[in-house]
C-alpha cells in the first residue's frame, strides 16, 4: 500500500490555531499559579530547574565574556566542569537572552517551560494531520502527545527533556520526502537543521531519536517491497547527507564531548529508570485522575521517581490502540505503527522487569544495550517519548477513519482527554522562588568581591545555589554545582568534606578537614542560609512516586552547620537572609595543607573500626543477621546517627553505601560484611590494620553497575571496599580495638592538625 498524504484545505494550514489551543492548555494547567507573579515561582519541583536557570545565565555571559563556554570556571574552581555531557540546552540559553535580559530568568524559563508541551503538541499535531488527512483527529493526536504523562513529567523541571518538538517534525519531513512533496535538497537542509537544534537542546533525545528512527526504517525496509521499498532505500543517502551536515556543525561541541574524560558507566542505572507495566494503565498524580486514593497508593511503588514515571496510556488510548491493529493490521503501514508501539513499550520496560517496587532478574530486550556505549545512558523510561508519538498517530487515523456519527466520535475524544488530564491544582507544578534577600536585592556586593571563592549552605544538590549565582550575574565563584550526576568532579570526590556537606552527614575531625578544604580551593567566605524553603529532600514514600521535595532547614542540619562552622572561631555576619563566616586569614595563607588520600585515609582508619564494632555488639546481642544493615545499626544505637543521612531515609541496606559511604550487613555462609568508600589508595592503611584476619576482601565499582574491581590500584576513583569476616574473626578483632587505648586508632588527627596549622 502506498502512503498517500495530502494537505488539509481550509483554514489554519500551518496549525495557528493548534498551537494556540495546545498553548492555552499548557497555560491554564501548568502555569495558572504563575500569571500574578510570574518570577515569585517557577515551574518544576527539585534541583533539576534551578540548574536550568543557570545554564539560561552562564551561554550568554560566557560568551560575552569572552569565556569558554563548555568549561565554566566559576562553579568548582579552579578546573571548572565540562558540561558538553550535562544538559546545558545552549541553543534554548542563546536563543532567550533577549528575554533573560529584560523579564529575568525566572520568568524565562516558566515561559519556555510552558511553550514546550504547545510547541510538541503542535508538531505531533502536523504529522497526524498529513497522515489522517483531517483537522479535528489531529487535533486529539497533538494533544495526546504534548500532553502525554511522559510530557507531563518532563514539564515538571527537565527543560531539556521537554523541547522535543524537532522529533515529530523529522516524522513530518521524512514522511514528506517519501511522498515526494519535497525536494531531496530542502529536506537534507531542514533536517539538518532539526538534528543540530535536538542536539544542542539535548544530546540523549538527539541520540534516541536516531536509534529509534532508524528501527523504524529498519522495520519499514522488511515489510515494504517493490517500489515503496525501493524509495525507503533511496532515503538513506539523504539521511546520511543530513547527518553529516549536522556533525560538521555541531563538531566544535563534539570535541569538547571527548576532549574531556567522562565515566563509560551509566549516569543513572537503566533499571532503576524504567516504565512499571503496571503504569501503563495506573496514572501518577502528574495526571488527574492519577490523585485517586488508590492510585496515589499504587503510583507510589514506580521505582523510577515521579518525573520517570511517565507510562500512563489510560484504557481509552489502549482500546484505540487495539482496535486500530485489528483495522489496519492487513495494511504495511498499521503493522509498520503497531510493530513499534509494542517494540518502543517493550524497550521502555528497561533491561529488567520491575513490577511496583519488585525489581526482578527477569532480562527485557534493551538489556543487550546497557553494554553498549553512549546509548548505555539513556533512561529506558524516556522511550515513552516515541509509543506516545505513534499512538497520537494511530489514534488521529483511527478516529479520522471511523465509520461513526460526528457525536460519536466527539464522546470518544472528550473520554480520551478526560482521562488524560494534566493534574489540575494551580500549585502543584510550581513551587515559591524562594532566593534570599542577600542575593536577590544585590546586597552581596558589598560583602563580597568580584570573582571571591564561596561555598554555599545548603550545599550542591542540597539547595537552589546555582540559581542564587544566576540571580547574582556570576557575581562569585562557587566551589561548588550542580549539573547532573555525578554530584562533584572527580578533582573533589575523594574529599571527605564533600561526603559531609552533600548528605549531613558527620566526619571524623570535620574542624580539621574544612580548613584544609577552605584553605585548598581559597574559599573566603561560606554563606549559610537562615530559614526559609530553600532545601531539597528526595523522599521515596511521602509523594507518589518518590520525588524531591521544597523543605525548611531542618534543627538537625542547622545544629550540625553551626557546630561545624564553630570550628572556624569568627562571628558570623547576618545579612539578608544569610550568615556569612569569613575563613581566617591564616587559613588562607596556608600553603603545606594535607594532601586528599592522608585527609581520606584518615576518616576511615577511625570510621572502620566504630563500624566493625557496631557489627560484634549486634552479633553479642543475639540479633538477627539477616536484618544488619547501616540503618539498623544506627537506629539501634550501634553507629553514631549523624553517620547516616537525617535528610533522605532508605531502609535498603544496598543503598547505603550510596549515601552514607559504609556498609555492615550479612554475606554468604553466616559471614558479616563491613565496608568504607575510598580510593584504593585511601584503603591501604585500613587493610593492612584489619584486613590479615579478614574471609576476603571484594572491591567495587561506586559508578552502576557495581562491577567487582579487581586491580583497585589502577583507578584513584572512590571504591567500596567490603571486608568479610566469620563470627569468631569479627569478634576478636572487635576485642582488639577496645584493648587499644583511645586515641592510637589511627595516630593521624594529631598530624593533620599540625599540617593544617603549618
Amino acid at each position: 500500500m502506498e502512503l498517500r498524504c495530502v494537505a488539509t484545505r481550509g483554514a489554519d494550514p500551518l496549525g495557528a490555531g493548534a498551537f494556540l489551543i495546545y498553548l492555552a492548555v499548557s497555560v491554564l494547567t501548568l502555569g495558572r499559579s504563575l500569571i500574578a507573579q510570574p518570577a515569585a515561582r517557577y515551574i518544576g519541583n527539585g534541583v533539576d530547574p534551578s540548574q536550568f536557570m543557570w545554564y539560561l545565565r552562564w551561554w550568554p555571559y560566557a560568551i560575552a565574556h569572552g569565556l569558554n563556554p563548555f568549561l565554566p570556571r566559576i562553579i568548582w574552581p579552579p578546573g571548572g566542569v565540562n558540561i558538553a555531557w550535562a544538559a546545558s540546552i545552549p541553543l534554548p540559553s542563546i536563543l532567550a537572552y533577549p528575554l533573560t535580559a529584560t523579564i529575568g530568568i525566572v520568568p524565562t524559563f516558566n515561559l519556555l517551560c510552558l511553550i514546550c508541551p504547545a510547541l510538541a503538541g503542535w508538531a505531533a499535531f502536523l504529522v497526524c494531520r498529513l497522515v489522517s488527512r483531517s483537522y479535528w483527529p489531529s487535533l486529539l493526536g497533538g494533544f495526546i502527545f504534548g500532553f502525554s504523562a511522559h510530557m507531563l513529567g518532563k514539564s515538571f523541571g527537565n527543560l531539556n527533556d521537554a523541547i522535543v518538538f524537532p522529533v515529530p517534525l523529522a516524522l513530518y519531513l521524512a514522511i514528506l520526502w517519501y511522498v515526494e512533496r519535497i525536494a531531496t535538497r530542502t529536506f537534507v537542509l531542514l533536517l539538518s537543521a532539526l538534528l543540530i537544534i535536538q542536539f544542542l537542546c539535548f544530546i540523549e533525545t538527539f541520540a534516541t531519536m536516531s536509534l529509534f528512527g532508524g528501527l523504524a526504517l529498519m522495520l519499514a525496509l522488511g515489510l515494504y517491497e517493490g517500489d515503496e521499498r525501493k524509495r525507503l532505500v533511496a532515503m538513506i543517502a539523504p539521511l546520511a547527507m543530513s547527518y553529516a551536515f549536522a556533525i560538521i556543525v555541531i563538531s566544535p561541541y563534539i570535541y569538547f564531548l571527548f576532549a574531556h574524560r567522562m565515566r563509560s558507566a551509566e549516569i543513572m542505572p537503566a533499571y532503576a529508570y524504567s516504565i512499571d507495566p503496571v503504569n501503563f494503565l495506573i496514572p501518577s498524580p502528574l495526571n488527574e485522575l492519577g490523585r485517586i486514593s488508590m492510585f496515589v497508593h499504587l503510583s507510589s511503588f514506580y521505582v523510577g521517581g515521579l518525573m520517570e514515571s511517565g507510562g500512563y496510556l489510560g484504557p481509552a488510548l489502549i482500546v484505540i490502540a487495539v482496535l486500530f491493529a485489528r483495522r489496519y493490521w492487513r495494511e504495511k503501514r498499521g503493522r509498520l505503527m503497531v510493530d513499534l508501539l509494542i517494540l518502543m513499550l517493550v524497550f521502555a520496560m528497561g533491561p529488567r522487569l520491575h513490577v511496583l517496587d519488585d525489581i526482578t532478574q527477569v532480562a527485557l530486550p534493551w538489556a543487550p544495550f546497557v553494554a553498549l556505549p553512549f546509548i548505555q545512558k539513556a533512561l529506558p523510561a524516556r522511550f515513552m517519548l516515541y509509543a506516545t508519538l505513534d499512538l497520537a498517530i494511530m489514534a488521529a487515523l483511527w478516529l479520522s477513519t471511523l465509520d461513526a456519527r460526528p457525536i460519536a466520535k466527539v464522546t470518544i475524544a472528550a473520554f480520551t482527554v478526560f482521562l488524560s488530564l494534566p493534574n489540575l491544582s494551580a500549585n502543584y507544578w510550581t513551587v515559591e522562588t524562594g532566593i534570599p534577600q542577600f542575593f536577590l536585592a544585590g546586597l552581596y556586593r558589598r560583602y563580597l568581591t568580584p570573582g571571591e571563592n564561596v561555598i554555599i549552605i545548603p550545599y550542591g544538590v542540597n539547595g537552589d545555589a546555582m540559581l542564587w549565582q544566576a540571580t547574582a550575574n556570576m557575581y562569585f565563584k562557587m566551589v561548588q554545582g550542580w549539573t547532573g550526576f555525578p554530584e562533584a568532579p572527580a578533582e573533589f570526590e575523594n574529599w571527605p568534606i564533600m561526603d559531609a556537606l552533600l548528605r549531613n552527614v558527620e566526619i571524623p575531625d570535620f574542624g580539621i578537614q574544612l580548613k584544609a578544604f577552605l584553605a585548598a580551593y581559597h574559599i573566603s567566605t561560606v554563606i549559610v542560609v537562615q530559614g526559609g524553603m530553600c532545601t531539597w529532600q528526595y523522599l521515596p514514600t511521602r509523594f507518589a512516586p518518590r520525588t524531591w521535595s521544597r523543605a525548611p532547614i531542618s534543627e538537625h542540619d542547622s545544629m550540625l552547620w553551626t557546630r561545624w562552622l564553630a570550628t572556624l572561631g569568627v562571628t558570623p555576619i547576618r545579612v539578608g537572609g544569610v550568615m556569612l563566616y569569613r575563613t581566617p586569614a591564616q587559613i588562607l595563607a596556608s600553603h603545606d595543607h594535607p594532601d586528599v588520600i592522608a585527609l581520606k585515609a584518615s576518616e576511615e582508619m577511625q570510621r572502620f573500626p566504630v563500624i566493625l564494632k557496631a557489627a560484634a555488639r549486634y552479633l553479642d546481642e543475639g540479633r538477627d543477621l539477616n536484618d544488619l544493615s547501616p540503618m539498623h545499626a544506627m537506629e539501634l544505637h550501634l553507629l553514631p546517627p549523624d553517620w547516616i543521612s537525617q535528610d533522605v531515609l532508605y531502609p535498603n541496606p544496598e543503598s547505603a553505601p550510596l549515601l552514607s559511604n559504609l556498609l555492615v550487613g550479612s554475606a554468604d555462609n553466616g559471614k558479616i560484611a563491613v565496608g568504607v568508600v575510598a580510593p584504593y589508595q585511601a584503603l591501604v592503611p585500613v587493610l593492612a590494620k584489619y584486613g590479615a584476619s579478614a574471609s576476603a576482601v571484594t572491591y567495587l565499582s561506586m559508578d552502576t553497575p557495581h562491577v567487582v574491581v579487581k586491580d583497585p590500584a589502577a583507578t584513584s576513583e572512590p571504591l567500596l571496599m567490603i571486608v568479610t569476616f566469620d563470627r569468631k574473626s569479627l569478634l576478636a578483632e572487635a576485642a582488639n580495638i577496645d584493648a587499644r587505648q583511645p586515641g592510637t586508632a589511627t595516630g593521624a588527627p594529631a598530624a593533620l592538625e599540625d599540617a593544617v596549622r603549618r
